[in-house]
C-alpha cells in the first residue's frame, strides 16, 4: 500500500526543499579578487586550491551600492599591440544582458563573464553552484518523502 501523505506535510516538506535551495544564494557572495599584472598567480586561479583562497573575499566589503546585488566577474584583456593578456577578478553590481560578451577596440580585445555562485570566478568556464543545490534539494524532498 501506497504511503499516505497529509497536505499539512506535503507543504511542510515543500517549504523545507525550497529553503534549501535557495538559502546558500541569499547570503552575501564571495568573489575571487585579483589582477594578474600585480600577481601571475591571478592568471591560472583554481577554485579550492589553498592558494586560491588568498584571494576570495566577501563582496560586501567591495564599496557596492546599498541598492546592489553584487556578483562576480572575470575580464580576459589582450593587447592588441604586443598581445599582452591580463586577468582580472573581481566583484560586480552593474549586470550585462549576457553572462559573457566580447569586446574589441582600436588597442585591445576582452572577454567578460559574470557569474552568480560564490567562488564561481575562478576557472576557464565559469561555472556556478545552482545544479549542485538543486540537486541537494531534490535528494531532501525524496529522502523527506521516504522517511514518511
Amino acid at each position: 500500500m501506497a504511503p499516505r501523505f497529509s497536505s499539512r506535510k506535503v507543504v511542510v516538506m515543500v517549504v523545507v526543499v525550497v529553503m534549501l535551495a535557495v538559502l546558500p544564494a541569499v547570503s552575501a557572495i564571495q568573489c575571487y579578487t585579483c589582477h594578474s599584472m600585480e600577481d601571475d598567480y591571478c592568471s591560472d586561479l583554481k577554485a579550492n586550491e589553498t592558494a586560491s583562497k588568498a584571494f576570495l573575499r566577501d563582496c560586501a566589503d567591495a564599496n557596492i551600492p546599498d541598492n546592489a546585488t553584487a556578483f562576480c566577474r572575470k575580464t580576459i584583456q589582450t593587447t592588441l599591440v604586443d598581445g599582452t593578456r591580463r586577468v582580472i577578478r573581481r566583484c560586480g553590481y552593474i549586470k550585462n544582458p549576457k553572462d559573457c560578451y566580447h569586446y574589441d577596440d582600436s588597442d585591445h580585445a576582452e572577454v567578460q563573464c559574470q557569474c552568480f555562485e560564490d567562488a564561481c570566478n575562478a576557472a576557464r568556464g565559469l561555472q556556478g553552484a545552482a545544479s549542485a543545490r538543486a540537486l541537494v534539494a531534490s535528494a531532501a524532498a525524496v529522502l523527506l518523502l521516504l522517511a514518511r
